[in-house]
């Protein structure tokens, strides 16, 4: 990631898209043998093409324009990134002819690989702009008004007609989530997301968006009708020639590059060909070797003194640089639980949520008991798989040689379920706190604790879900009715945004009543002339997911008496908003124009 300022004191988009690490993982789960020629189509001087660089492969950059004339020379691997300009050609024949230009290019083993946005990604529906027109809806729509010179995405049928009619005989799609450009997880067609994986979609570093529908739950339901591969946000197609046959393969990884050098690590799920699966964890830095090495030490550790008989902890082993597992069998507890709540049964899930924190008690308590200090911190439900009656426990990479209260390791479980299940009453922490009987107080010091975990994992690395706001970008909420207030509200905003000069805003309080949270306060921006009007207000969680709740704007006298006396047009600088807290962490974000601001409030009753 990068720091929050580049050498010339500001962050862009621009920067941030040529040196951010994230840029690496759309190809850093595939080896290159060093010496490869490769040509990289469509991409600058960026952290990935210094990867591959370091993996002493030699790298040639060109435009898609300048590749076509290419002419006399083979390489072993082709890099189309972004989509093509398609001219007067329908899109997909446009495609079909760059795809055989490329393959006269490759060597007879040689591997063209294509990362490209699909025209009917999820995130279009649910209000990013088009990546290449820069206008909502336009690829949904099939580029009504698209120049020559635009570029166009296909659908997935469509790309992979043009791969096949170009000649390309393997063809094997695996899905960059949230994107191509900025991936965090590589699925596949052997291993495609389960519901609530898709959960970091606030992710529009380059544009503002708008937040139609809650993007995890639709995604949940495509995931649920079986038609994820149709919707997913991008693809990424290795292409062959020639069947190829395949020892083992990656399918599914997933990077963990938002922390300290050295915690990156990468997890693999990697297939033989009987089908036999294991997982595979790699360092991503050198300092990060030492974190993988411990993975094996916490696994004989945690599997020394196991007083419960139906908790089994997935062995570990190095191998080479990597921490190996089996492919650990089972459905977590966190699908479980999604799907019975998905039912609407609600009963079986508070049963289900009560067995597991009896489970985790007892287990807690007997290790107290033993003579290994060493604890799981991470004994979250995606990290539990039920088999019949058995915990398979896997991912236990946070796992500390001293004694950790054991309900601390209970209230981490609630809590990240809190944000990653389904809300509703069940799922508030208030709810699922009250389960295990944690009381406000201990929630309190246990959230600090949280806190000061994840910047001991982060250190100064910024996650990907900051940089929006920091590179200046707005989420807007969709509001399908909206008031007539909220109506005067946007129309003054749009009306005056080139000439707002500053924001200023005030909390005067803010209440927890029985899980209700009520923030009120004041906000404004300044305009040129010395006017004032009100501001945007989200309610945003710490996760950086939108939160719905009610705003209700009013006069504000006292205010209006502090500023310049004069008239204007519509004074409701005060505020009122309320939403159900279901986690211990908000913010309030208020923008207007270029100008945003943020404050962090607690959730936590009181």
């Amino acid at each position: 990631m990068l720091p929050e300022k580049n050498i010339f004191g500001k962050t862009s988009y621009d920067i941030f898209y040529r040196h951010s690490d994230i840029r690496q993982n759309l190809l850093g789960f595939l080896k290159f043998q060093p010496a490869s020629r490769i040509l990289m189509i469509n991409e600058g001087k960026t952290c990935l093409v210094g990867m591959l660089e370091k993996q002493g492969c030699k790298v040639t950059r060109v435009t898609d324009r300048d590749a076509i004339r290419i002419a006399d020379q083979q390489y072993d691997v082709i890099v189309q990134i972004g989509e093509l300009p398609c001219g007067e050609d329908k899109a997909e024949v446009t495609y079909k002819k760059y795809f055989l230009k490329y393959k006269e290019l490759l060597s007879s083993d040689g591997m063209l690989i294509v990362a490209v946005q699909n025209r009917l990604g999820l995130k279009y529906f649910a209000g990013c702009k088009d990546d290449n027109t820069g206008e909502y809806f336009s690829s949904l729509e099939g580029y009504p008004k698209i120049t020559q010179e635009q570029r166009q995405a296909l659908s997935k049928k469509k790309y992979e007609w043009a791969l096949s009619q170009a000649g390309f005989q393997s063809i094997c799609c695996y899905y960059p989530y949230p994107d191509y450009q900025f991936p965090m997880s590589i699925y596949s067609d052997k291993c495609l997301p389960k519901t609530g994986e898709l959960n970091a979609n606030i992710r529009n570093f380059n544009a503002d968006r708008y937040v139609i529908f809650d993007e995890t739950r639709v995604f949940n339901s495509i995931i649920q009708e079986e038609i994820f591969p149709e919707f997913s946000n991008s693809y990424l197609y290795l292409c062959r020639q020639n069947e190829k046959s395949i020892q083992e393969e990656v399918i599914y990884s997933k990077f963990s590059n938002e922390r300290q050098n050295k915690f990156q690590i990468r997890t693999d799920i990697v297939q033989k060909e009987n089908d036999v699966k294991y997982v595979v964890k790699y360092p991503l830095s050198r300092q990060a070797k030492k974190h993988i090495a411990n993975m094996e030490v916490s696994y004989q550790l945690l599997s020394e003194e196991n007083g419960e008989k139906m908790i089994h902890f997935c062995p570990v082993h190095i191998e080479k640089e990597g921490a190996v597992s089996p492919f650990a069998n089972g459905v977590s507890l966190q699908v479980k639980l999604q799907n019975l709540l998905d039912e609407k049964k609600y009963e079986e899930a508070e049963q289900e949520l009560r067995k597991a924190i009896e489970i985790l008690k007892n287990y807690l308590e007997k290790r107290k008991k033993g003579t290994s200090s060493a604890t799981d911190l991470d004994m979250v439900f995606s990290n539990i798989l039920v088999e019949e009656e058995q915990w398979n426990i896997i991912d236990y990479e946070w796992t500390f040689l001293q004694e950790i209260p054991s309900e601390f390791v209970i209230y981490r479980a609630l809590l990240r379920a809190s944000i990653e299940l389904p809300s509703c009453e069940l799922t508030s922490l208030t709810t699922l706190l009250d389960l295990a009987q944690i009381t406000t107080q201990n929630a309190e010091k246990y959230f600090a604790w949280e806190q000061e975990f994840q910047n001991y994992i982060t250190g100064k690395q910024i996650p990907a879900r900051d940089m929006v706001e920091l590179l200046g970008n707005q989420v807007i909420p969709f509001k399908a009715n909206k008031t007539q207030v909220e109506k005067k509200v946007e129309e003054l905003l749009q009306k005056k945004k080139a000439d707002i000069e500053d924001l200023c805003f005030h909390i005067d309080s803010q209440t927890n009543c029985q899980g209700r949270m009520v923030c009120s306060g004041w906000a404004y921006a300044a305009v040129k002339d010395t006017h004032f009007i009100p501001v945007y207000i989200d309610i945003v969680d710490s996760s950086g997911q939108l939160v719905e709740g009610t705003l209700e704007r009013k006069l504000r006298p006292d205010v209006k008496a502090m500023l310049p006396a004069r008239e204007d047009e519509y004074e409701i600088w005060g505020f009122d908003i309320s939403w159900t807290a279901k986690e211990d962490q908000y913010a309030l974000r208020f923008y207007a124009g270029k100008f945003q601001k943020t404050i962090e409030l607690t959730g936590a009753e009181g």
